[in-house]
């Protein structure tokens, strides 16, 4: 393999003044060896090479050389050339070379180590390679990624990161959450306030829609926490519940309907307060000793000589109609629906089933009924589920 230049020197005598000699060469970097190379060694100039196993060698032999490699050259051409190892070499000169533990291959600097706990760094192939470093800086697009990939972004500074960031690790702090694709506000005792996340269903509609969700925690006489209530905002409508001496307050305010309760149910302590407006629509209060007061129905007037049809929101009729004319109860009445219908002139009204069948007082069974017996009379309906119940109340003689 030839002689061997090393980086330390014998001490001895302070030599003599002697004939000035020949400049040496100098030595400049000609990268990884590459046997397809012609590599030129002149007085003036010398490559060195690094090989595969990290090892530098100095082309010692002068003229043109191709094709010898380093490692197994037996005949001198190229030496071992150890005192070149310096950091701006190492850098300068080569792909994948090192600064302590950073990296450099082409535009990139990486860290050595990688996602998978290994330092193979020279498996790198690029970015969408399978060997990944924990740190990566891309300088000529200005991507790259931190923290084992955890956190990315693109040239155009689209980040993307899974893990959590918050505005403080004491006190009231914010932390926006990649893991779980939320947004938190936490208190001083670490108790969670606000959370803006994402629902993911897995059928029907708005399997994913945003949900603001916020908690009321409470402190006791002894200092402990416990969690008192909480309430949902969503694109559908408001979800609230609260604890209070064991009583639940279970609401909601949705899009499509509203549902507002109270209390238990029971003979023991009867406390019930139920707004249903959805599909059946209705209020039930069911509270001992509890009083309605103001209660207002919803009036419709009819005039002239055409046939009506009446809806859920027609609840006490006054007609005055000019000739006999037809009423046409709902044809899907809500649960427990009420019509009151008072004849105000001469002229008939008959009260049509629309679909649905009319029990009278002596227990028969018709799709239709005049609306009492004359004029100022009050026809009253009540749906109880299977039938349209009919009663009436007379006029005032008067």
């Amino acid at each position: 393999m030839g002689k061997k230049y090393h980086s330390y020197f014998d001490v001895g005598l302070m030599p003599k003044d002697g004939t000035q000699g020949d400049p040496g060469p100098t030595y400049y970097p000609a990268g990884i060896y590459d046997d397809t190379i012609e590599y030129v060694r002149t007085k003036i100039h010398a490559p060195y090479v690094i090989t595969v196993s990290g090892q530098y060698y100095v082309l010692e032999k002068f003229g043109i050389t191709k094709g010898v490699d380093p490692e197994t050259d037996t005949t001198g051409t190229w030496i071992i050339f150890d005192f070149i190892k310096y950091a701006f070499f190492e850098v300068a000169m080569v792909n994948f070379g090192k600064i302590a533990a950073a990296v450099f291959s082409g535009n990139v600097m990486m860290s050595q180590y990688g996602i998978d706990g290994t330092n193979n760094y020279k498996n790198y192939s690029g970015e969408a390679g399978a060997w990944q470093p924990n740190i990566l800086f891309n300088f000529l697009t200005g991507s790259g990624h931190l923290a084992g990939g955890n956190i990315k972004w693109d040239e155009e500074g689209n980040s993307l990161f899974t893990g959590s960031i918050q505005s403080s690790d004491e006190g009231n702090k914010i932390v926006i959450d990649g893991g779980d694709r939320s947004l938190k506000m936490i208190n001083k005792y670490d108790k969670q306030l606000v959370n803006f996340y994402f629902y993911e269903g897995t059928s029907g509609w708005g399997t994913s829609y945003p949900v603001l969700r916020m908690d009321l925690w409470r402190k006791d006489a002894i200092g402990e926490w416990t969690w008192d209530d909480y309430t949902d905002y969503s694109p559908f409508g408001i979800d609230f519940r609260s604890w209070e001496n064991s009583l639940p307050w279970v609401g909601q305010l949705n899009s499509s309907s509203m549902n507002i309760s109270y209390g238990w149910e029971g003979t023991a302590s009867e406390r019930r307060i139920s707004i249903n407006l959805f599909d059946d629509q209705y209020l039930e209060m069911r509270m001992k000793g509890s009083v309605i007061s103001n209660l207002s129905l919803k009036p419709r007037i009819i005039l002239g000589s055409s046939s009506v049809w009446l809806d859920h929101w027609d609840v006490f009729v006054t007609c005055y109609n000019t000739a006999n004319i037809n009423v046409y109860l709902p044809s899907s009445p809500s649960l427990g629906a009420i019509k009151f219908i008072r004849r105000m002139n001469a002229s008939s009204i008959t009260v049509m089933g629309n679909g649905k069948q009319i029990s009278h007082g002596n227990g028969s069974i018709s799709t239709s009924i005049p609306a009492g017996s004359g004029r100022g009379d009050t026809a009253v309906f009540f749906w109880d589920g299977q039938y349209w119940t009919y009663n009436y109340w007379v006029r005032d003689p008067n």
